[in-house]
Order: C-alpha cells, then structure tokens, then sequence
C-alpha cells in the first residue's frame, strides 16, 4: 500500500475511533436507539432464530478478529495462502474451544494468537501491544456505559455493533505497524 494512502487512512480510522468514542459515551441514546431500530432488531431475530446462524456469525467474527490481530502483529495486510488457511483453523479451534470447552477458552485464544503471530512471520512485540490494546478496549467498550443492562433484547449484532471501535483500533494498529514496517524495510 502506498504510505501517503497509508497515513491517510491511519488518521482517518483514528479520529473516526475517536468521535465514535465520544458520540457513544456523550450521547448513549442514540446509540440505544440504534441497536433497537426495526432493521437491526429484524436481522437480530434472524441470527438468533437458528443455531447455525449464530454459529456462522460467531465464527466469522473471530475470523475477522484473529485476522485483523495477525494483520498487526506482521505489520502488513496480504498474506500467503497457508497463512490465511493458519488463521481459519485458529477461528475454528477457538471457537469449537467455546463451546467444548469454555474454562479453557480464554488460555487457548490467547495462545492461539500468539501462535498466529509467529507462524505468520510477525512481531513479538507488535503482537504484544496489539493483543494489551485490543483487550482493555474490549473491555472499556462494555464496561463503561453498562450497555448490555440497558437493552432489553440484547443478542449477537447488539453486541458487534456495540464493539466496532475494537475492530477499528486493531485496523489502526495493522496501519501503524505495516507504516512503521515500510519505513523499517
């Protein structure tokens, strides 16, 4: 990628993150509001209405989660085929973890992040930093206004939508990393 393209979305993404923040926690309502209009809650009962839905929806989350954490972690966004074939598997043994074996979910995602990492070339300490900023955003995203307690109906799209900013930081990451990679390479 181009690095002026590069800064450019770099900055972009960060101020989005940034008055996303602000709009969610200044104004909680409309984000209430938002979670619960009849386009959201329609799709939400249609994920919720079968229990592969919810298996799918779950599974492509982790998918986007594990790939944006190997994206910042090697600092680079393409990858080979095998590396990409590493992050499916590391989405199906997490989730298949979830739901075999849920005391051990926490031990095993965070070892297979790490794992990713290394198998994709990346850095230990883009990874480190990647894997310490997305888990205390993670939990400042629901921790904060209580979310979850003020809907009534909360489901699976209540929350990704709650939990966008996460994502968004970790493509900030993957931008800063792979920026600091070109200037590096």
């Amino acid at each position: 990628m181009n690095k002026k393209i590069s800064k450019t979305l770099l900055v972009l993404f960060i101020i989005y993150a940034i008055a996303f923040y602000i709009l969610k926690y200044a104004f909680p309502e409309i984000f209430i509001e938002m979670l619960i209009s009849p386009t959201v809650m329609k799709f939400a009962n249609f994920v919720d209405s079968w229990i592969g839905y919810q298996h799918i929806f779950k599974l492509c989350t982790t998918i986007l989660t594990l790939y944006l954490f190997v994206c910042s972690s090697c600092g680079r966004f393409k990858f080979k085929w095998y590396e990409l074939l590493y992050i499916l598997i590391g989405s199906i043994l997490c989730r298949c973890c979830i739901e075999f074996a849920p005391d051990f979910y926490t031990h095993t995602s965070i070892s297979i992040m790490f794992l990713l990492a290394y198998l994709c070339k990346g850095r230990l300490s883009y990874s480190v930093s990647s894997f310490i900023i997305h888990g205390y955003l993670s939990q400042l995203t629901f921790k904060i206004k209580g979310f979850e307690t003020i809907i009534l109906h909360y489901n699976l799209v209540n929350g990704l939508m709650l939990s966008l900013e996460v994502y968004m930081w970790l493509i900030v990451l993957a931008l800063f990393f792979s920026l600091k990679e070109s200037k590096n390479g």
